[in-house]
């Protein structure tokens, strides 16, 4: 059997967040079990500077000529979807990529993310449903379709959004991330249960605990600002990631508590965003010197923050499989999550996580912030 993988996940502006790692995770997975069948990575020669890093991440796991590039360049600079003018462009080199794919004689099409192309140059779809070929996708989540008035502030957005749905309820297969996200689509999708399948979803193995010398922690404080003990955020400013919540909850802190320590978000926020929650953490009270903004940084720095912070706190209110969380967990030390559906089942009862918040998108439910000020001591020498 031959199965083709569509990795412009890795190439776009995915690469960089959990749904890009998860599609490198996974690929990767799938080719060290290819079990006796043929494994083809495709990708596209509209991001060609991540064409060699993707051949250096499977240079000891597949031969080059394993590595397929798709020729999606045309007469038009931008296929973004956001960019109207290109759709005509963007039409062909849709059909050209299949085009190429059925070249390939593939069994099996595998497209790795398929929410993909907005405002970047990927070119994606399930394939036609008269193709030779099976057609799968990784179901990451649904939240847009759940929570539609928090993502769509451009009604151009809620039409690119809905076409991507129509082309993912075609296919044959959809790979769900988590339990949760497969009763998503059940739910909201009404698609057929055979059609939707679990297979979870993990982090990469670099993730682990490690022991650091005093000055490769000394060398964070004075890079990073972290001159104090620190409660860690990473994963973006998006909606769903409900950091304005968290800034306001941890403002809601005794003074004795907030000088003893800093609330550091560890994740590429930059221009009006990182304005817009600098003038929000203000108007909470709280001191610029409080809240810190590394901006983005490199896997092993992230690591030694996971490490080294008293607390991870990740208050979102919606996840398909939580990769954030988890890379904490596999570090070792506590974390702070509400009770997100994706989390519920999968960490209750690990000895490493404590969950106790219940959490309102409407309100902040983290009541005088009980999880900090009543376990103390106790609770920041767990690890």
């Amino acid at each position: 059997m031959r199965l083709v993988l569509d990795l412009q996940a890795v190439q776009g502006e995915s690469r960089q967040r959990g749904i890009g790692r998860q599609a490198l995770a996974l690929a990767k997975a799938l080719v060290r079990n290819h079990r006796g069948h043929e494994v083809l990575v495709v990708v596209s020669n509209r991001f060609p500077q991540e064409i060699s890093w993707v051949r250096e991440e499977f240079r000891t796991l597949l031969p080059p000529d394993q590595i397929i590039v798709l020729d999606l360049e045309g007469e038009v600079g931008s296929v973004a979807w956001m960019d109207q003018e290109s759709e005509s462009h963007r039409r062909q080199l849709e059909r050209k990529r299949e085009e190429q794919l059925i070249a390939l004689k593939p069994d099996i099409v595998h497209v790795s993310s398929l929410f993909e192309g907005l405002s970047d140059q990927s070119v994606t779809s399930p394939g036609c449903s008269s193709a030779a070929y099976l057609r799968s996708v990784t179901l990451h989540d649904l939240m847009p379709l759940i929570h539609p008035r928090h993502f769509f502030a451009n009604p151009m957005e809620r039409v690119w959004y809905e076409g991507k749905l129509a082309h993912l309820t075609s296919s044959d297969l959809l790979l769900a991330v988590s339990e949760s996200s497969r009763r998503e689509a059940l739910e909201h999708l009404k698609v057929k249960p055979e059609q939707v399948v679990t297979i979870s979803s993990a982090v990469e193995a670099k993730f682990r605990r490690r022991c650091y010398r005093e000055e490769e922690k000394q060398y964070l404080r004075m890079q990073y600002g972290l001159d104090k003990p620190f409660i860690m955020f990473t994963g973006g400013d998006s909606q769903q990631k409900n950091i304005e919540r968290l800034i306001q909850a941890y403002a809601r802190l005794p003074i004795a508590l907030r000088e003893e320590r800093r609330l550091a978000v560890i994740c590429k926020i930059q221009g009006e965003s990182k304005v817009r929650l600098r003038d929000w953490s203000r108007a909470c009270g709280l001191k610029d010197e409080e809240l810190i903004f590394t901006g983005y940084v490199p896997d092993e720095v992230l690591i030694a923050c996971y490490s080294q912070c008293e607390l991870f706190v990740y208050p979102s209110w919606h996840e398909g499989f939580g990769f954030l969380f988890w890379k904490r967990w596999r570090v070792g030390r506590r974390c702070w999550v509400p009770t997100s559906p994706a989390f519920r089942k999968s960490s209750i009862g690990q000895k490493h996580c404590l969950i106790r918040v219940t959490w309102n998108k409407c309100k902040v439910s983290y009541t005088e912030l009980w999880w900090m000020k009543h376990l103390g001591k106790s609770w920041w020498s767990v690890g």
